[in-house]
Formats: structure tokens, sequence, C-alpha cells
């Protein structure tokens, strides 16, 4: 069910369409129960329209990015803002309409996180929104609340650092107690808090150069002006004002791709080489896939396999823009694969579905919506799915197993499972050269949160067979 927008026609209301357009995504993704990223990505010049109302119209590039800022944002910030707001509202957030609760989230959010706009702007917007919304009365209160938070004189009392350690990093950095108090058992206070902070930054935009269809320079040459791409590795840019991107030569004619720069190290690890058939079992939206074929030189036969046949499409599209012939798109379960040969891949990735610890800053609304009892859950089906993998690896072939988590129930202890029930398994150490094991940590490491795990499959009684190698 939508939210409805009076039409300001007549209202006195002067609410400007990029705020009203935010407050409705907002309300949206709480009465839809939808992935907030699955809405920001429809806002385009093309879909802006559709929204239920009519401010929402016509907005341009600038107006649109603006959105994402504050519906991002409002949405990272959650425990924060409440925080605030809660002296100052004489009922309880929780018992405040949905509009209401978010035109003072997205007051509060702007007037502490955007330096640009001045407080009274905020508070008046934050009025003619819910006058949009709802009746006077409504717009009376969000009035009244924000007018006494910026009257308080007194500094924001947070949970006291010293006694409570676990509700003040909570609080401050907006994240889930739960997690919090997880990550500090597990590391120490300056690494967590560098993870939470780490997870609250902008994430940024890394292109992977497609050097089957353009080298360094011509790649460069092709980015938006004033792009100031900074190069990580020999195919990998950080793309620090990625505006026009994805309308630049560079993305249009296939000469890069979009993949985390942590993201990219599971099919590192697996170093597919020409002449290979090689699987991957959970590929939608496909980076490791296209990555996979790349590393190839499209010249290795690679099934890509995913329950969604609208991801699958993404990949096709993919594809097709970079010039890829050697990816097949199956749809179909990571445990029954419809393919004819079952067996005898030389290399298996299977990148789980997993709880995204390790990707928080590019999906807002994902801290909110993880439980500490999802996890057992979470791991039982990335075993299943390892299982199903290593029985499609041909004895000497090479299986990784990856996740963008950091909780060790979906990562080491997934791999010490199988371990235990697969005697022809075991860590792969002279396959590569890279290090049989992988883990980034946002805050400590550049990118996002990855774990990879390079196994081998081994003939019966630990002996390696002597398998001549493919001839290409």
């Amino acid at each position: 069910m939508r939210t409805h927008v009076k039409s300001s026609a007549g209202t006195g209301s002067s609410a400007d369409p990029a705020r009203t357009l935010a407050l409705t995504l907002l309300c949206r993704a709480e009465s839809e129960n939808r992935p907030l990223d699955e809405l920001i990505g429809e806002l385009t010049a093309e879909t802006a329209g559709d929204i239920d109302a009519d401010p929402a119209r016509d907005l341009d590039g600038r107006d649109l990015r603006f959105v994402r800022q504050l519906v991002a944002g409002v949405t990272k910030w959650r425990l924060h803002i409440d925080w605030i707001l809660r002296p100052h509202s004489k009922r309880p957030l929780p018992e405040l309409t949905a509009t209401v609760r978010h035109a003072l989230r997205l007051a509060v959010f702007q007037m502490r996180w955007l330096d640009r706009v001045p407080a009274r702007a905020a508070v008046h917007s934050a009025v003619e929104l819910t006058k949009c919304f709802e009746h006077r009365g409504a717009a009376s209160y969000v009035n009244a609340v924000l007018r006494n938070l910026t009257r308080a004189d007194e500094p924001i009392a947070y949970p006291d650092r010293e006694t409570n350690l676990a509700h003040h990093l909570s609080v401050v950095h907006s994240h889930p107690r739960w997690l919090v108090e997880r990550w500090l058992s597990r590391w120490e206070l300056p690494q967590t808090e560098a993870l939470l902070r780490a997870n609250n930054e902008h994430p940024l935009l890394y292109a992977r150069r497609n050097p089957l269809r353009a080298g360094h320079d011509q790649f460069l040459g092709n980015l938006p002006a004033g792009a100031h791409p900074r190069q990580v590795d020999e195919t990998t840019y950080e793309v620090s004002a990625p505006e026009g991107f994805f309308q630049s030569p560079a993305f249009v004619k296939g000469q890069a791709y979009v993949q985390d720069v942590a993201a990219s190290e599971p099919v590192r690890m697996l170093a597919p080489a020409i002449g290979e058939r090689c699987l991957d079992l959970c590929a939608a939206p496909g980076g490791k896939a296209i990555q996979a074929a790349i590393a190839g030189k499209d010249e290795i036969e690679l099934i890509a396999v995913d329950r969604s046949p609208q991801r699958l499409r993404l990949l096709r599209q993919s594809t097709q823009r970079l010039g890829l012939s050697s990816i097949r798109c199956v749809a179909g379960d990571g445990d029954e694969i419809p393919l004819g040969q079952r067996t005898g891949f030389d290399r298996v990735l299977v990148d789980a579905p997993c709880s995204g610890t390790g990707v928080f800053r590019r999906h807002p609304d994902a801290r909110w919506n993880k439980r500490a009892k999802d996890l057992p859950r979470h791991a039982k089906r990335q075993l299943q799915l390892l299982h199903s993998g290593f029985r499609h690896l041909r004895v000497g072939g090479v299986l990784v197993y990856s996740t963008c988590s950091l909780e060790m129930e979906e990562n080491d202890q997934v791999v010490e499972s199988f371990l235990a029930q697969h005697p022809d398994a075991r860590l792969d150490e002279d396959t590569s050269d890279r290090p049989p094991r992988f883990q980034s940590v946002p805050g400590r490491d550049e990118g996002d949160g990855s774990f990879a795990v390079r196994l081998k499959k081994v003939a019966d009684h630990g002996e390696e067979p002597q398998i001549p190698r493919k001839a290409v």
C-alpha cells in the first residue's frame, strides 16, 4: 500500500519535490517491507513520475541524487536520530504515524549531517512536508518537537561510554546493539569502532577495466571529465567523482563494469585459465562471473547458475555490453542444477547468500533487518551449497567458497564443518600465488567486507591424481 500524498494546491504547503519524494520512499519502505536499495534503484528520470506524488515528477539528476542522500542517510542514522529526538517528543516515536516520524528524522538528518541546510530551513521543510501528508495538527506537532530541539542548550546525553560501551557505540554509530556486542567480543575496540565508522561512510565506486575492450589509456580517456580515477591495481580504479560514469563511453562501450575491490578477491583466488570448465553456483547479478570470463580471456566455458531469472537477465545484459560470449546463464537452484553433465568442472565458485554484514554501507537498511538467530539458518544453506558445488568439481579441481559476511558462523565454521565431512577436500595452498584464505574488514582494509577460502578436491587417501593439463 503506497502512502497517499495530498496535493499541495490550496493547502498553503510549499514542500519541495525532492524532500516530498524522500519522505514518500521512507514511508513506502516501511509499509511495503521492501528493500530500500530496490526503491532507490527505481529513482531514474523515467520512473520518478510513477511515484504516487505529483511533486515527485520532473526531478533532474541533481534532485534525485539529493533524494538518495536523504533516504539513505535517514535510514543509516535512524537509531542515532531517534536518540536525539526522544527527549523532545511528548509521544514515543513508535506511536507517531510513519509520515510524522520520518518527517522528524529527515529534519534532524539535515540539521546534523548536511552542512548546507540551516536548521530553520530543515524545520520549515519538515512542517511543510507534514502538511502534504497529514492534517495541520500533525504539522504543528512536528514544528513543536523541532523547535524544542533547536532551542535545547544542553549537549546530547549519549549512553555513558565508560559504563556501557556497547550501548554507547550502538547509539553513536547507529548500529544494532547485538552486532556491536558481537564485534567487540571478536575485535579490539579500535578495530570495532573503525568498522562502525566505515559502515556509515558513503560507498565508493570501483570500476574494473575490461582489458578485452580497452587498454589503460583508452579507458581513462573515455571516463567522464572530472572523474578523478585512482588506480588500485592493474585493472581496478576508484572513480572518485562517479557522476556521469554510467553514461560515459567507458561504461556504455563495455570497457568497464562495477565491482568492489574486495569482491574481486574470490575470483583472483579461483584463477580460471583458458580452456577450463567453470561453474558459478550463485552467479547473479554477475560481477564475479564476468571477472572469471575476462580472466580466462573469454575462452573458457562458464556456467552461471542462479535461482532468480530476473537477476540473470541483468547478467545477460552485462555480458552483451561487455562483449563476452563464454558465459551461459542457467536458472536453477544450487542443489538441483539443470545441467546435462553434472560433474567435471575444473573450477567452481560458491559465492553463497549470507547475512551481508560486510556490505552495510551499500545497503542502508540492511543492519536493521538482521538477527542473530538468522545466522544458523544461513550457515545451513551455505553448507548445502558448498556440498553441491564440490560434487560438480573434478578430482584435482579448485573450489572457492566466499561470502560478504564478517560472521564466523557463515565463514570459517562452515568451512570447518565441510572439511570434517569431506576427507577428499583440503585447503589448497599450491595452485595460486594467493593464500588459501582471505578476509577483508571495512575500516581495516580497502573495500567492503569479504571472505573467501580456496579448496581442492584430492583423490582417495589424500593422493592427488596425475591429471594432464588441458590443451588450449
